[in-house]
């Protein structure tokens, strides 16, 4: 081989030898590039989800709490139930007896009569309750609380308690009642002593007015609040001219 022959083929091999290594520089920087790719794609995507997940739970934690209505607390004023209630999912009154009379009189000589040229019309019902409870609870009633539904008749009818007894364990026990000397039998209220609060069962009266001859069916309905929440009154000051009604502002005169 001459010497001419022996360059090109030299010059022939290191042009070989250059593409061979710029293939494989460029396929060990492909390589290079994808194998990461790989790993940060495998690698990176439940990191990025937890992030976005850590995300949303940071922006719930900074958001302002919503707003939320006003209570009593917020005025200063300790949350407060229905006083005098009574428990009803555990306490039962039922009517144990009825007697009428035409006068009725009370512990003090409180007395309450219908009037003479009334009677042939109207008299007292005196109703014994039967109260079922749990032993050793202590009950408070407020006549207020007590009304007597009944049918004359046809003729529906409702009457406010007028006076209430003390309690007895037996129902022929002894009950002096109560009449209330002020008008509104709001002011009468019994409350169980030690022997009644000890038994499951005890006995009580109380007095309704103006009850009809023809009277039937009856129920006793007893009161309780209808909502949870109090309404919160201002109350009135002494002087402030309490009890008198609000002007009305007069109507305008029509041109004739």
């Amino acid at each position: 081989m001459t010497n001419d022959e022996c360059r090109m083929t030299n010059q022939c091999r290191m042009a070989n030898d250059e593409s061979e290594t710029s293939f494989r520089a460029w396929g060990s920087s492909v390589s290079s590039f994808v194998i990461p790719s790989f790993v940060i794609r495998h690698w990176a995507a439940p990191v990025i989800r937890h992030s976005s997940f850590l995300a949303v739970l940071l922006v719930a934690f900074l958001a302002p709490a919503p707003a939320r209505a006003a209570g009593l607390e917020d005025f200063g004023i300790a949350a407060k139930t229905s006083p005098l209630s009574l428990p009803l999912d555990q306490v039962k009154i039922d009517i144990a007896a009825i007697r009428f009379e035409v006068e009725v009189e009370g512990v003090d000589g409180n007395r309450m009569a219908v009037p003479q040229d009334r009677r042939d019309k109207y008299r007292y019902a005196l109703v014994t309750l039967r109260i079922r409870k749990p032993a050793k609870l202590k009950l408070t009633i407020a006549a207020a609380d007590l009304a007597l539904h009944y049918f004359h008749g046809n003729e529906a009818e409702v009457a406010p308690a007028e006076g209430l007894s003390t309690f007895s364990t037996t129902l022929d026990g002894e009950r002096p009642l109560r009449i209330p000397q002020m008008q509104g039998p709001g002011w009468v209220k019994q409350t169980a002593g030690i022997r009644a609060t000890e038994a499951a069962e005890i006995f009580c009266d109380a007095a309704f007015a103006l009850v009809e001859p023809d009277v039937r069916e009856c129920w006793i309905a007893v009161g309780q609040p209808s909502t949870q929440a109090p309404f919160v009154s201002k109350g009135w000051a002494v002087g402030g001219g309490a009890g008198r009604a609000p002007k009305r502002p007069k109507p305008p005169v029509e041109d004739q």
